[in-house]
Formats: C-alpha cells, sequence, structure tokens
C-alpha cells in the first residue's frame, strides 16, 4: 500500500510539471513577460551610410555630327568691280574750311601756307548720291614755288573705300586752283582700306578728269 501511494505521488508530480512548462510555453508564444527579466529596450539607431563604390566605366563616345554647310568662296579677282564716280568741283570750293598756319622759326624759307579741307557728296554716272568725298591740302610757297601734299578719301555705299596721297605743284594759292590740282595727278593705283569685305585688299586703278565742273573719278581693279 505504501508503494502504491508513491507512485501515485510520483505520477501527480510529473502531471503537474508537464502541465507547468506547457502553461509555460504558452505564456511566452503570447508575449508573456517572465517577471525577472526587464522589458524589451528601444530599437537601436540606424548605422552610417556605407562609403559609396568604385566610378563606372565612361561611356562610348556617340557617333559624330553632320558636316555643316560650305561657306561662301571669296570674290574672284573677275568679281570685283569699280565704277565712274564724279564731285563738283563748285560745291568743294564751298565746303571747304581752312585751318590757320604760321611759321614755327623766324627766318623760315616757306613765305607763305594754307591748309584746307572740304567733304561733298559722290555721284555715280547717273548722278544718283552714292558716298562721300574727302580731301585735305596742305600748301607751301617757297621761293622755288608752291608745293601741295594732297589726301583723299572716297568712300561708296556698296563698300568700296579708297584712300590716298600725292605731293603735287599748283601755280598760285587760290582755291580754284589748289581744288583743280586734284585732277592734276592723273592716274594711280589704290588699294582698297576698310569696307566691304568683297573689295578689301584689291588694288584699284584710279584715274581723275575733269568735265565741267566735275572732277571724275575712274576706280576699275587694276591689271
Amino acid at each position: 500500500m505504501i508503494t502504491t501511494g508513491r507512485a501515485v505521488i510520483v505520477a501527480a508530480i510529473t502531471l503537474v510539471l508537464a502541465l507547468g512548462v506547457g502553461l509555460l510555453g504558452g505564456f511566452v508564444g503570447a508575449g508573456f513577460v517572465h517577471p525577472l527579466r526587464g522589458a524589451t529596450g528601444p530599437a537601436g539607431a540606424p548605422g552610417a551610410p556605407g562609403s559609396p563604390g568604385p566610378s563606372g566605366s565612361p561611356g562610348a563616345t556617340g557617333a559624330p555630327g553632320d558636316v555643316g554647310p560650305r561657306g561662301a568662296a571669296a570674290p574672284t579677282r573677275s568679281a570685283i568691280s569699280g565704277g565712274t564716280y564724279f564731285v563738283i568741283a563748285d560745291d568743294l570750293v564751298q565746303n571747304l574750311i581752312e585751318v590757320p598756319t604760321s611759321n614755327v622759326s623766324i627766318g623760315s624759307g616757306t613765305i607763305s601756307s594754307r591748309y584746307l579741307a572740304g567733304t561733298v557728296p559722290l555721284y555715280n554716272a547717273d548722278g544718283t548720291t552714292v558716298g562721300v568725298f574727302s580731301v585735305t591740302f596742305l600748301l607751301m610757297q617757297t621761293a622755288d614755288g608752291i608745293s601741295a601734299d594732297l589726301t583723299g578719301y572716297l568712300s561708296t555705299s556698296d563698300g568700296l573705300t579708297l584712300t590716298w596721297a600725292a605731293p603735287t605743284t599748283v601755280v598760285d594759292l587760290q582755291l580754284d586752283t589748289i581744288v583743280g590740282s586734284v585732277v592734276g595727278e592723273g592716274s594711280q593705283n589704290v588699294t582698297a582700306i576698310a569696307g566691304s569685305a568683297h573689295f578689301t585688299g584689291h588694288v584699284f586703278r584710279l584715274a581723275f578728269s575733269a568735265v565741267g565742273s566735275r572732277i571724275y573719278f575712274d576706280a576699275n581693279p587694276a591689271s
């Protein structure tokens, strides 16, 4: 009887332990917190970003673009042309200004001197205004005669710009004589200066003549 009673007690204790373990597992699975453990702490801060990876290799070179249009060809010698122009001599005399002159040194060999300049409209052969003509005269009279340094400037609306300088002589210091000295130059080769790129750098044969009150300039490409 005693033996049987012990066996019953052992079996009962074993059953209680088994039920306790089962119940404890259920509590833990359901979020049961053991009274001897603390509550779960907050989540830690995220770690710092990692360093960037190496750069990738460059992409392939693109295809070449289309070829642009061809530029205009420079004007040829045969494409350059000048023309015939004239000014009215009376208008030039009327428009002249005079800059006072005097001898620098006492006992100078210069007896008399004049410095004149003027600008007038430039006309084409049809009488249409196509530009301007400017001229300056520096005249000095000595015992040997009267010398004149003439500088001319001709500019047309289509871009032809010619300038020239030439020494000449006159018989007196009268305005008509001075203006007429422009024609006395005959002709000379003149290189076109700043103006239209169509003309710049080309050499023109510039011929001078007078008909009545007109002073003519024939500007044509030099051969």
